[in-house]
């Protein structure tokens, strides 16, 4: 809101008048709430966090209702039930390259006829956890693939590959990401392995007995 006393150009009142954006950028941006992925890494590994950061721990999930159910909405969920085309993606490549769409109803009577992996889309599903992006890529409509099973939303969510070489660039929302070189460094190999370790469960990242060290070495 404007407040008292605020001196306004002609150009900004103008562009927000017209619905116009107030900035322009070469590239798009992703919010990537990073620490809810570090969160779930600790609690499966029982890693003992600091003071300020165990009320942190506790998973949050958005809930939203469809046909009568109420079905939990998690990023978390995205990525480990990523399509089997995907497994090699670590967290940030799968997050830079795809988007995650709702179909709409003629979209899923079509994959329920055929395993084709073409089909139309709808606008993106208002209820997933905040606007993650203001202006989302162009996605390519014959890169649309299936989630696995065990997916909450997989009737009626697909992933679609971003058209073309463009990839978004995440802007990092959770506090400040841990160092190498000061602060806990188990911290920062359980942070740097999820995002860049192609993972579906907290075993993944590395073998029990092995030190986060020598998993990131």
């Amino acid at each position: 809101a404007l407040k008292s006393r605020t001196e306004v150009g002609g150009p900004m009142i103008c562009t927000l008048l017209l619905d116009n954006p107030d900035h322009y950028a070469s590239d798009k941006f992703k919010v990537f709430y990073w620490y809810q992925y570090f969160a779930y890494m600790a609690r499966e590994w029982d890693f003992e966090l600091d003071e300020s950061e165990r009320g942190l721990k506790e998973e949050k999930v958005v809930l939203k209702r469809a046909k009568g159910e109420i079905l939990p909405l998690s990023k978390l969920n995205d990525y480990i039930y990523r399509p089997s085309v995907m497994q090699s993606y670590s967290l940030f490549d799968f997050l830079r390259l795809t988007n995650v769409r709702k179909l709409n109803k003629r979209a899923r009577k079509k994959r329920s006829r055929s395993d084709e992996q073409t089909h139309d889309m709808a606008d993106r599903d208002e209820g997933d956890e905040g606007n993650e992006v203001t202006t989302e890529l162009e996605v390519d409509e014959a890169q649309s693939y299936d989630f696995l099973d065990g997916h909450p939303s997989k009737p009626q969510n697909a992933v679609f590959m971003i058209k073309g070489e463009r990839k978004y660039v995440l802007n990092f929302v959770g506090g400040s990401l841990p160092r190498r070189d000061k602060g806990d460094y188990d911290k920062y190999c359980i942070v740097m392995l999820t995002f860049f370790k192609p993972w579906r469960s907290a075993l993944d990242l590395k073998r029990d007995g092995l030190t986060w060290e020598d998993a990131f070495e």
